[in-house]
């Protein structure tokens, strides 16, 4: 062959290879004008349609034509986006980890499925959702349910601006507080230690006697307490046994100045060879539930101090179970420093578990059947550990944390087959409904948090957003089934006369939902119109829930307990139990709820809607679960229906109700927390409508904005933002509490 028929030969096997490819051309416009079409002067370092429109940067490729395959390395060769690169490797290395976890490895499957190894196991992605807090020089970590990681998980300027507002409320210890050593330590030193000797422990009981009302006070805090709200709810306690107790361990008096105030002279467990200060210790609680909700006298709190920390096989006592279970609600009542966010009684919960299970309370019928003469009626022992199992699942969904009562050594499911049932303090035709509800979120609620914090998964069931999809489903069916008329406690302004029961398992039931919707949005990248809508109604049902049962109870107190609500010092009856009702879900709402609201603020994700444009979205009805999968909600009508919500709460006929909140620290921070918040994100939304209309005007169109000008745009809304609203960080909480009305007014 020729090397005239080679050429012509090699220049037709190429000619294929080199059609597929189009001629490339020197580009001279830079990247912002070539995406929008627009004319470019070509100016350095800025032509002038960046230079207008105030844009970082002004990007010039000086390389040829590029198609969107081309690498971003390439694109910005001459000018890198360092952050943006980094941003998008993490992406990238994140897609490539999901898509190895949520691959079945089908050669780990062993040939026998029926065994525990029948499956492969891989990572757990939610493994590392984690975020991370330094409290007082102290750290602690939060699992993918707290709310604090879902307000950490975009790491974006909005989003971490709530959290700077909740470090403003979060409380400083002082002398006095639990926490603080230095109170511990001064009252040792003065050797009343109850791991002491005799002489010891009746130095100390007497410092306790000194800062108890009379024997008449407490005997009517007892009985008021069995009579109240709390007790019928919980019903973990023996009345009879409780008041015998008091009768044997509290002496009084015998000659009295007064004989109308009787003072207590004396402290002893009936029992001097075991020494049961539990006994003593539950009544006490009782006094502080009724009267000393705005604060513990100090040797009262230290003695619960040494008393909770007891460990040791001599204390293994019925009663140890039932005072940590009033210890846990207690903290969740009244605590002056509780952060809302389970951290204030886990170790609490880490006691209570062990206990309940060394003295045998997930069996009682076995171990207490005969022994009723010294335990009293077994139906509260029974409650106390099904209330242990709730509040365990409570607590560790708010830390975001593994169950104290894991599976490894407890069958639900085994526990209910035995018998094992909730028992109400009233018997009625309706009394099996309690028992089914609190089951319900037990099951599923343990099922999901096992599930979320496991370290591995099934290779044949890998955690994805189906799973979420499937406990929210759980849970909305159960909503569906025993809430049939759900409005009844959720719809804007009503006041409901039901079972506070039925709050307390709602109220968490809720939470989880909003969670989960929230994870799928924020983790799994679902950005769906029925994922969107389904967070945003979550939300707004939580809070209105949170809402009207602070308002109904505090409507029952009103028609209960009116001489209280004229002279109150501090929380009514049925309002302080209302904060064991709703408390973890009004923090949880208010912060979810905020975050997504600063969030909007960036706009970085799709399916928002221009705030500056009024555009009406479907309506918001606050009677079901129902949403719709046609339209988001509009954004502005999510936000007014949100501070209607809270207003309700600032009426200004409701000052008895408001001089009551403020004495208690877990209303006064989260309403302050609201006030604040609300304050902060309308400065933010201010700056976002100003420059969507500079922008507007010099005709960007975000709806189809790259991400590199969405970043350019939030910057200059945050800058807005700062300057309008750095004088409202000098200003302190109570300011913004001066006038609670004043908002609702507006």
């Amino acid at each position: 062959m020729s090397n005239t028929q080679k050429k012509v030969g090699s220049d037709a096997g190429s000619h294929d290879e080199r059609s597929k490819k189009r001629r490339r051309k020197e580009v001279r416009n830079c990247l912002f004008c070539r995406k929008r079409k627009l004319k470019c002067d070509r100016a350095k370092p800025k032509c002038s349609q960046c230079r207008n429109r105030n844009l970082p940067t002004c990007l010039y490729t000086n390389r040829f034509n590029f198609d969107i395959s081309d690498s971003m390395t390439e694109i910005f060769q001459d000018t890198p986006n360092v952050d943006l690169l980094k941003k998008i490797s993490t992406l990238e290395d994140r897609v490539k980890e999901l898509e190895q976890i949520t691959n079945a490895d089908e050669n780990h499957e062993s040939k026998s499925r029926g065994s525990d190894s029948s499956v492969g196991r891989k990572k757990n992605p939610l493994l590392y959702l984690r975020s991370s807090r330094w409290i007082n020089e102290q750290h602690f970590i939060f699992g993918p349910t707290s709310w604090k990681t879902m307000l950490s998980l975009e790491n974006e300027k909005f989003q971490l601006e709530f959290i700077s507002l909740w470090d403003m409320f979060k409380p400083q210890p002082t002398k006095g507080t639990e926490s603080s050593t230095e109170t511990v330590a001064s009252t040792t030193e003065k050797g009343v230690s109850i791991g002491g000797d005799i002489m010891n422990r009746k130095i100390f009981l007497n410092t306790v006697c000194e800062e108890l009302p009379d024997y008449k006070t407490i005997e009517t805090c007892l009985r008021n307490f069995f009579s109240g709200p709390l007790h019928e709810l919980l019903y973990c306690l023996d009345e009879k046994k409780t008041m015998r107790d008091f009768r044997k361990c509290f002496f009084k008096d015998p000659h009295p100045v007064d004989p109308k105030h009787v003072k207590i002279i004396g402290i002893v467990p009936d029992d001097s060879l075991a020494a049961n200060y539990y006994k003593i210790g539950i009544i006490l609680l009782i006094v502080g539930l009724v009267l000393f909700n705005k604060g513990l006298p100090r040797p009262i709190k230290y003695f619960f101090h040494i008393i909770g920390s007891l460990t040791k096989d001599n204390h293994n006592f019925t009663e140890r179970p039932q005072f940590l279970l009033l210890r846990c609600f207690n903290k969740i009542c009244n605590s002056q420093y509780s952060c809302w966010d389970g951290s204030q009684v886990r170790d609490l919960m880490a006691e209570l578990s062990h206990s309940c299970f060394s003295i045998g309370l997930d069996n009682v019928d076995k171990w207490f059947k005969s022994k009723e003469n010294i335990v009293g009626h077994i139906d509260p022992l029974r409650n106390t550990f099904i209330w242990t199992l709730y509040t365990d699942t409570v607590i560790s969904f708010d830390l975001g944390k593994p169950l104290f009562v894991s599976n490894e050594f407890f069958d639900m499911t085994l526990f209910l087959e035995n018998g094992n049932k909730f028992t109400e303090l009233k018997y009625n035709s309706n009394s099996n409904k309690k028992a089914d509800l609190i089951e319900m979120y037990i099951l599923v609620g343990r099922e999901a948090l096992t599930r979320l914090n496991s370290a591995t998964v099934t290779c044949s069931s890998n955690l994805k957003l189906e799973d979420m999809n499937s406990y929210i489903n759980k849970l909305k069916e159960s909503i569906h089934k025993n809430f049939p008329t759900m409005g009844l406690y959720t719809k804007m302004g009503s006041k409901f006369f039901v079972d506070p029961f039925e709050i307390i398992v709602l109220a968490p039931t809720l939470g989880m939902i909003l969670n989960f919707e929230n994870i799928k949005r924020s983790y799994f990248g679902d950005v769906s119109i029925k994922t969107k809508n389904s967070l945003v109604k979550a939300g707004l049902l939580s809070l209105s829930l949170c809402v009207n049962t602070i308002l109904s109870m505090y409507d029952m107190d009103r028609r209960t307990y009116r001489d209280i609500i004229e002279h109150a010092k501090y929380l009514s009856p049925y309002l302080n139990l209302s904060l064991a009702l709703i408390n973890p879900l009004f923090i949880r709402s208010l912060s979810e709820m905020y975050g997504l609201f600063f969030a909007r603020l960036t706009m970085l994700e799709k399916g928002y809607l221009v705030t500056s444009v009024d555009v009406r979205g479907p309506p918001i009805s606050l009677d079901d679960l129902e949403i719709t999968e046609r339209q988001y909600y509009s954004f502005i009508e999510v936000i007014t229906q949100f501070r209607d919500l809270m207003n309700q709460l600032y009426d200004k006929d409701l000052s008895p109700l408001h001089r009551m909140m403020q004495t208690s620290y877990p209303f006064l921070s989260v309403l302050a927390l609201e006030r604040v918040g609300r304050h902060l994100f309308l400065k933010g939304l201010e700056s976002r409508n100003t420059i969507e209309v500079n922008w507007h005007d010099q005709g960007i169109n975000l709806d189809d904005a790259t991400s590199e000008i969405l970043r350019s745009f939030t910057n200059e809304v945050w800058n807005d933002y700062i300057s309008k609203s750095q004088n409202m960080w000098a200003m302190k909480p109570d300011d913004f509490l001066s006038d609670l009305s004043r908002d609702a007014e507006k």
